[in-house]
């Protein structure tokens, strides 16, 4: 219940990820930004499950498959084939089963926000990067 309720404040005080993010930079928010990316499940870095790169990178014999979200659908299709999933499965298309974010919702980023986020996520850039080698 506490993760909803964080959730509903994060959007009631930041309408736009760009808000988000420049308050993540400082000012008088930046607390309530720091809380917001700490709580929000699909906001929390990466780090919490890898726990550090020397310890993913012992357990990468235990790694089935990586895929990203940038190619989910073509990661889909092979990860189907090695778990031998019928071709019909489908991930959803359809905007909320998918989770999309409404069209109109406003998802540019000043310099400044981009910076804020560049810093916040510095080591999941790493561990992703690691993850592209596999």
């Amino acid at each position: 219940m506490i993760g909803v309720r964080m959730k509903k404040k994060a959007f009631e005080l930041f309408q736009t990820p760009n808000d988000l993010a420049n308050a993540l930079a400082g000012g008088a928010l930046q607390d309530a930004a720091l809380k917001a990316m700490r709580s929000i499940t699909h906001l929390r870095k990466y780090k919490h499950w890898y726990v550090t790169l020397d310890y993913f990178e012992s357990r990468l014999a235990d790694v089935f498959y990586i895929g990203f979200q940038e190619t989910m659908d073509s990661d889909f299709s092979k990860l189907k084939v090695l778990l031998d999933l019928p071709d019909s499965l489908q991930l959803p298309n359809d905007d909320v089963g998918a989770h999309r974010n409404p069209q109109n919702l406003d998802k540019s980023l000043t310099p400044k926000a981009v910076a804020a986020l560049t810093d916040w996520y510095a080591e999941d850039y790493v561990f992703f990067s690691r993850c592209k080698k596999n």
